[in-house]
């Protein structure tokens, strides 16, 4: 199990670098860099306050919240990529 969280970790910091890249990159285009903003469940509750609203990009942190709910840490453990 510790070595697929880690696997895990890995693989979303590699994703994460590649967005900050494609995002800072002027040539790259077409990539959606708010990935990691529609997974924040702290974004995804801070817009739905703010707003009144949820925005369709930010329900993907809806199972976000219900596995941390279930498994504890799952987003700073498994997705965060800092």
């Amino acid at each position: 199990m510790r070595s697929l969280r880690r696997i895990s970790q890995l693989v979303f910091l590699g994703l994460f670098v590649f967005l900050v890249f494609a995002a800072t990159a002027s040539r790259l285009e077409g990539y959606r860099v708010e990935l990691f903003l529609g997974l924040d469940p702290l974004a995804a509750v801070t817009t739905a306050l703010a707003t009144r609203s949820l925005y369709r990009t930010l329900a993907w942190a809806i199972p976000v919240i219900a596995l941390t709910l279930i498994l504890g840490r799952f987003f700073c453990g498994w997705v965060c990529p800092m």
